[in-house]
């Protein structure tokens, strides 16, 4: 008579189990690892193609504003200086006057870059110093 043979077991022993339980966890970690470099790598295209944007946007949009700002300083200063000399003087019908007087340009600042960046969560992963060099020339 012969005998029915035995039913597999799934791990013959503790080797068996740690070994595979081995192959699983290497696998495991290699994918995540792999995900992270590849996310790491998307994620710095994104900055740099972000970063682009806003450096087009200030040079093209935001550059000759603030050169206007630059060169009407002085003018103004001068003004906001007669103006408080009025103010100390108490005449008040003067402040009025010089006050009519300032105009602004009306200037809109590009930030349509940055605002998408910050949007996307891009604004997140961008070097510090090169996030505030660039918050401060939108504003």
């Amino acid at each position: 008579m012969t005998r029915a043979p035995r039913p597999a077991r799934l791990f013959a022993d503790r080797r068996d189990f740690a070994r595979e339980y081995l192959i699983v966890v290497l696998g495991v970690l290699t994918a995540l690892l792999a995900q992270s470099a590849v996310e790491a790598l998307s994620w710095r295209q994104k900055v740099s193609a972000a970063i682009q944007d806003m450096d087009q946007e200030v040079s093209t949009g935001n550059g000759p504003q603030a050169f206007a700002r630059l060169s009407i300083h002085q003018c103004l200063s001068d003004r906001l200086t007669r103006l408080r000399t009025l103010t100390e003087q108490g005449d008040r019908a003067s402040v009025v006057d010089a006050i009519s007087a300032i105009q602004l340009p009306l200037r809109n600042y590009n930030s349509n870059a940055r605002e998408a960046a910050n949007s996307a969560d891009i604004t997140g992963h961008m070097p510090p110093d090169r996030n505030m060099s660039i918050a401060s020339s939108t504003h």
